[in-house]
């Protein structure tokens, strides 16, 4: 049996993903295993959530749980483990409202977390929840020099981040995008999250 033969029969599919990491082009190759009905409705529903929510960090758990990703073989935990230190940590300087010099501090949470940050203030019903997104960034992702939590007091503060709470988020979200891109990590969920969307509704 041929190796196409053998990936048809097993409803499996090889794509190659492109990604952008530093400012360099990658690709790599990649089998996908076709989940069946039931999966694949579970992974859509968890982009369509309570409240006009989208679960996207759910949505990419369950395709890692039911195998859509047949090589190479990723799960959160894996990822979670094999990040390194310097990845997992970024700081950047900004220019708060009263033209302060002020150091932004940011921590990776865990991958699954991160994903679905990556997509929570946009709704379902096309509203945009600011305020919930930057609860999460505050509560997993933005930290002082020390590692501690910051509070939404700091962008009230003058000495901090007053008048920087659009650019806060804008950096949090660059930070975990570049994190979730890395290796191709996000490039390969994508393309497991369409062989999903497809099993529901394929265009003939």
């Amino acid at each position: 049996m041929s190796d196409l033969q053998e990936l048809l029969e097993n409803h499996q599919i090889k794509k190659t993903v492109t990604w952008t990491e530093e400012g360099e082009e990658h690709s790599r190759e990649i089998t996908l295993q076709e989940p069946d009905a039931r999966a694949s409705t579970q992974i859509i529903g968890k982009m369509a959530g309570a409240n006009n929510t989208i679960y996207f960090g759910d949505a990419m758990g369950l395709i890692l749980d039911n195998n859509v990703i047949v090589n190479p073989k990723i799960t959160f935990n894996q990822l979670n483990h094999d990040l390194s230190k310097e990845d997992a940590q970024k700081s950047v300087e900004l220019t708060n409202a009263d033209g302060r010099k002020v150091t932004l501090y940011m921590k990776f949470p865990d991958y699954r977390t991160a994903f679905n940050i990556l997509m929570f203030s946009q709704k379902t019903d096309g509203s945009i929840d600011i305020t919930g997104m930057l609860d999460l960034l505050f509560d997993g992702i933005l930290v002082d020099g020390n590692g501690r939590k910051l509070d939404w007091d700091w962008l009230d503060d003058h000495k901090k981040g007053y008048g920087l709470t659009n650019e806060v988020i804008s950096e949090a979200l660059e930070f975990i995008t570049d994190v979730l891109s890395k290796d191709g990590v996000l490039a390969m969920l994508l393309e497991a999250f369409q062989l999903s969307a497809k099993q529901i509704s394929r265009v003939r």
